[in-house]
């Protein structure tokens, strides 16, 4: 090796120390000064490369790669990091491309078939991404970031006792991870596992005590659990460290309803709507509150916003219909109760409710054909007290000898 390429190298390896401390900066000017004694020094260019994504310079970036792979076109760390950066920018199916290329070039990459499962992920392909997480962890036992991104892959598909497995994998590995405690107590909540929940939330915070996120988790658990106050206690906290937390005002405020506070509950739904007007469950929620306190015409207009942003929820229309039935709005509340049977064709209080609507009516044959899908229903489901229900109203119907 000349002397030239020995401080070419020098300069790389100099660089590659300093990159290893989070020092890109720096790193840079080394990775530039061995590039400028040696031109065509491939590693120095991805490494630089390497250096300006972690700085956020994606453009560039890119370019240091596509140069370092014009020298190198089997650089399998090229493709790699130049899929980071383009999955970074957004361009999902170049970034796919490029892991899909290194993987080829290195069968036993485990970075690359980790980062192609972060970006299929990312396109909701989360069987796939799985089955890239499961290969990277064949190859690396012990890559805890490919355990997490599994944990959290099967948690999307509601596979939470198996992401349950892989979070304590990672907690085993990393127990100082705060993360990983907060997602494992976010599959717990989900089976219903409040207090197992609440103590992973526990750790998190321990770890982490500004973790707004873990403080208004740790909040739903103990609503689940019944515990209203002590929930609104964190979901205070969630919202002094995260001020801009439309969630957590949202949940505070399901708290405050649940103690039938609905004037503080609706507050805290105005206040997250003021946040983040797109978030159709507070105003479903702040039309249940509204509702709660007889003001059956601001509730039908929460519902009809919740429905504007979620046409797809059968219980808002349920919901407003009931509302707009209490208001004598009769045909409106008939066709609600319509539209969520549609939704969901065994809906059973809806027929009974659109039943009861169509009798005051004097719909009299209508409402019996859909008390009667509502007696079915009940019966079906073992739900008794409906049944009953229905029963008498069916027989109170037959016995006033009503016409269609």
């Amino acid at each position: 090796m000349s002397d030239i390429r020995m401080l070419a190298e020098i300069y790389n390896r100099q660089g590659v120390v300093k990159a290893k401390q989070d020092l890109h900066q720096e790193a840079l000017t080394d990775f530039s000064k061995a590039i400028s004694i040696d031109p065509r020094l491939a590693a120095a260019i991805n490494n630089r490369g390497a250096s300006k994504l972690a700085l956020k310079l994606r453009d560039e970036a890119i370019a240091d790669f596509n140069e370092a792979l014009k020298i190198n076109p089997d650089s399998f760390d090229s493709y790699n990091n130049r899929g980071s950066a383009k999955s970074q920018l957004g361009d999902f199916q170049e970034a796919i491309a490029d892991f899909d290329k290194a993987i080829e070039l290195k069968p036993d990459f485990a970075a690359a078939y980790f980062n192609r499962g972060i970006v299929k992920a990312r396109l909701n392909k989360y069987k796939e991404a799985i089955a890239d997480y499961d290969q990277s962890t064949r190859i690396d036992q012990g890559y805890v970031e490919a355990y997490n991104a599994r944990g959290n892959a099967k948690s999307k598909l509601g596979l939470f006792a198996e992401a349950i497995d892989d979070y304590e994998t990672v907690i085993q590995n990393d127990p100082e991870r705060a993360e990983a405690y907060y997602s494992r107590g976010l599959a717990y909540a989900e089976l219903g596992r409040y207090k197992q929940a609440i103590q992973d939330y526990d750790a998190a915070l321990s770890l982490k005590p500004d973790y707004a996120e873990a403080f208004n988790d740790r909040g739903n658990a103990k609503t689940g659990l019944g515990l209203h106050q002590e929930a609104i206690d964190d979901f205070n906290v969630s919202i002094h460290l995260k001020p801009q937390y439309a969630i957590a005002y949202n949940n505070r405020g399901t708290a405050y309803a649940a103690l039938d506070q609905h004037e503080k509950a609706i507050a805290d739904y105005d206040e997250a709507i003021r946040i983040d007007s797109s978030y159709p469950e507070v105003h479903y929620n702040r039309g249940q509150s509204e509702a709660a306190l007889g003001k059956y015409s601001e509730a039908i207009s929460s519902w009809s916003k919740a429905i504007g942003i979620n046409s797809n929820d059968p219980v808002a229309y349920y919901n407003r219909g009931l509302a707009r039935a209490l208001s004598s709005q009769f045909d409106k509340a008939i066709a609600d109760f319509l539209h969520a049977i549609e939704l969901n064709p065994d809906y059973l209080e809806a027929y009974v409710h659109l039943g009861l609507v169509r009798k005051t009516v004097g719909k009299t044959q209508l409402a019996k054909e859909g008390l009667r899908r509502a007696q079915d229903l009940a019966r079906k489901q073992g739900h008794m007290e409906a049944l009953q229900f229905v029963a008498q109203a069916l027989a109170d119907m037959d016995s006033n000898g009503a016409s269609p």
